[in-house]
């Protein structure tokens, strides 16, 4: 999202799987070098202009502070939230992902 937003490129579709926002902190205090600068942006409405069909977040039994971000990308840029059950934080260790595969086939 910071991309689209600093770049003003246009999508079809944005797609994010266990998404992260800034304002939202770890709970376990971990933090990644430049990790305030890397944060350092908003999730404004202007964004949507910028995607012409919609935004989808995939979210599994991700932390809190994922579940919380997705809140942000709901309200502000009204995304389609799809929850799975039981995919952790889809790492390279899920096999198949075929909920994303037909949200990209998807238009």
């Amino acid at each position: 999202m910071r991309y689209l937003g600093e770049s003003e490129k246009r999508v079809k579709k944005a797609i994010q799987v266990a998404p992260s926002a800034p304002g939202f902190d770890r709970e376990d205090g971990v933090r990644f070098p430049h990790q305030a600068d890397f944060y350092s942006y908003e999730i404004t409405a202007q964004l949507k202009s910028l995607i012409r069909e919609r935004v989808v977040e995939f979210v599994s039994n991700d932390a809190d502070f994922i579940l919380q971000a997705v809140e942000v990308y709901k309200k502000v840029l009204d995304a389609k939230v799809i929850k799975l059950e039981d995919r952790g934080h889809f790492s390279f260790l899920i096999p198949e992902f075929p909920e994303l595969l037909k949200e990209i086939e998807e238009s």
